[in-house]
């Protein structure tokens, strides 16, 4: 059904953070048992079912899959970003959607302020863990989010978040 509306994008990325116990609660019925808990597996699964929807909807754009979320730990609500993307795309070879997919998606925020006296930026690191693993797998890397949390307004209880001073420092550097 989505398809048609999407016949004029160049690109579309299929879900978004799927590493994530939140971001996949959002699934229609995962909860329910349809597609079952977050798993790398799921995803993939997931993600065959979004190709084959589009492509049988007469999409003819680009293929990007969810970028997932950078740092994110082993646990009940995540699944470490290196160990999800090395099964998902295992089954996603298994499965034979491989060859559909285009971009591996990749978000590039900076999820933590960087300590002025870090002599090395984690956050940068597991990022671009991501960009090897999908270059190491043969596909290209899209970024679909860039940034730092960042936070204008007085008192709004964002902790870590960037102001212009600390942001301006971190670019420096």
């Amino acid at each position: 059904e989505l398809a048609p509306s999407l016949s004029g994008a160049g690109a579309v990325e299929i879900w978004n953070e799927p590493n994530l116990a939140l971001e996949w609660s959002k699934v229609e019925g995962a909860n329910k048992g349809s597609l079952g808990p977050m798993s790398p597996e799921n995803y993939a699964n997931f993600l065959a079912c979004g190709i084959k929807g589009l492509k049988k909807g007469g999409y003819s754009g680009k293929i990007i899959t969810a970028a997932l979320a950078p740092n994110a730990p082993d646990g009940a609500d995540s699944m470490e970003t290196g160990k999800f993307f090395d099964t998902y795309i295992a089954k996603a070879k298994e499965i034979g959607i491989w060859g559909q997919i285009d971009y591996i998606g990749w978000h590039s925020n900076v999820t933590e302020n960087i300590p002025p006296d870090a002599d090395t930026d984690i956050n940068k690191q597991a990022g671009f863990q991501t960009v090897n693993y999908a270059l190491n797998k043969g596909k290209p890397v899209w970024v679909t989010e860039f940034g730092w949390k960042w936070d204008k307004l007085p008192k709004t209880g964002c902790i870590n978040c960037s102001t212009d001073k600390n942001e301006a420092e971190q670019n420096q550097r």
